[in-house]
């Protein structure tokens, strides 16, 4: 026999955290959620290969709210929202750093550079490498540990009484029939709901693809790698490569007319190398962590086939360009069995997550909160709530709540994989 809610939630990562957490507890609606993984909360989950990407993120915000759009709306809110539910944000400052005077011609066009001197300062146990031309720094910056996010929010979810959280339930089918969905999992169970929404990262795009939605997915592999722990005290706030903030740079100011590929990180001067590096101290386990590369993966890539090992080469290669920005402490270093890697899912060729129902199809009862790109950490607890909203009181309610923040660049999901900005 199905069992029968008002709403199911499919993934359990933020996204679908976000949108259930908010439908069961300021809605008062019965909610499930269902998700393949089976997460321990033991601070060791972002070694599952199989583990959801929200357990294996950075942890980091970079908030630039002079920029009027639905992503900097999105990392306001999510930063509330976790602040609101016990989730430690640190505010230590982000910064930039350049390794060549090109990097730092681009690096310096949307943040404020900091001198040598003023660096000292503001993080006096770091020192920087000898090929480093420019630091720079975002007006603000924080950052939380990723897996203790997870950790306080599963718990909340599971406080409510009107919400059912369901790991270790993979869904295999999805139908709607008389204004009722039916979901099935692997094993077997069946859920029945008025409503559903796909909140499941990387596994939104096949899911969407079985019920005839062809909403454009893009699929990047994602890695991070952790020293050994720390002795003494050393970086306070989070550290990004210029490389690859150099070409997202010069992709947004000449994007009519030059096409650089972001999703790898790649130069858009034509090295192949996919570069992408950040780099911050774990206060709670007092280890440096360090990310990158980021690989797209080819079209229909299933998520679970990828493995740190497999990119071996681009990770060290990573390690390497860091060290042109920063000089690590002693006795530090990364090793490939201390790495690990999540796949995160861009939204095609747009450079805003699809939040919404799908119009048009299944009498509007099937929405989407996905395709944050790698920017699901500090936007898609948030943006949950967002489509809870849109679930309960509708898109005209929304959309005056966008028209008063200012907000602009608000996407609307339609059928077939259309996007249009509101």
């Amino acid at each position: 026999m199905a069992e029968e809610c008002d709403v199911i939630v499919v993934g359990g990562g933020l996204a679908g955290l976000g949108v259930a957490t908010s439908l069961a507890d300021d809605w008062v609606k019965d909610v499930i959620v269902l998700d393949k993984c089976e997460p321990k909360l033991d601070g060791n989950d972002r070694f599952d290969l199989n583990m959801s990407a929200s357990f294996k993120n950075a942890g980091m915000f970079e908030i630039d709210s002079d920029l009027p759009d639905i992503k900097s709306y999105l990392q306001e809110e999510t930063a509330q929202l976790y602040r609101d539910n016990g989730v430690e944000l640190r505010s230590n400052g982000a910064y930039v750093m350049a390794s060549t005077n090109i990097e730092a011609l681009g690096t310096d066009v949307f943040l404020e550079e900091v001198s040598k001197k003023e660096f000292e300062q503001l993080e006096p146990n770091v020192q920087l490498a000898k090929q480093n031309d420019g630091v720079y720094k975002f007006k603000s910056g924080s950052q939380a540990e990723p897996e203790a996010t997870m950790k306080i929010l599963i718990e909340k979810a599971r406080s409510i009484g009107s919400l059912k959280l369901l790991y270790g339930e993979t869904v295999v089918q999805m139908s709607f029939q008389n204004g009722v969905w039916t979901v099935r999992t692997e094993t077997d169970r069946l859920f029945k709901a008025p409503r559903a929404v796909i909140a499941a990262g990387p596994g939104s795009g096949p899911l969407m693809m079985e019920l005839g939605l062809d909403i454009p997915m893009t699929l990047v592999y994602g890695l991070i790698s952790q020293s050994q722990e720390l002795t003494e005290p050393w970086l306070k706030g989070s550290i990004l490569g210029a490389r690859s903030y150099f070409d997202w740079t010069v992709q947004k100011i000449f994007c009519c007319c030059f096409k650089g590929n972001t999703l790898e990180n790649t130069s858009v001067f034509g090295d192949p190398q996919p570069w992408t590096t950040h780099l911050y101290l774990n206060e709670y386990n007092n280890r440096i962590y360090l990310g990158g590369p980021r690989i797209k993966l080819p079209k229909n890539y299933p998520p679970t086939a990828v493995n740190p090992a497999t990119y071996q080469e681009d990770v060290a290669s990573t390690w390497v360009y860091s060290e042109t920005l920063i000089k690590y402490p002693k006795n530090i270093s990364f090793g490939l069995d201390s790495t690990w890697g999540g796949v995160m899912a861009f939204p095609g060729d747009v450079d805003y997550p699809f939040i919404g129902a799908i119009k048009g199809r299944y009498e509007d009862s099937l929405f989407v909160n996905t395709g944050f790109a790698s920017a699901g950490f500090r936007e898609a607890y948030g943006a949950g709530y967002l489509c809870a909203k849109l679930l309960v009181e509708g898109e005209g309610v929304v959309n005056k709540v966008m028209q008063d923040k200012g907000v602009k660049l608000w996407k609307i999901v339609l059928p077939g994989g259309r996007v249009t900005e509101s």
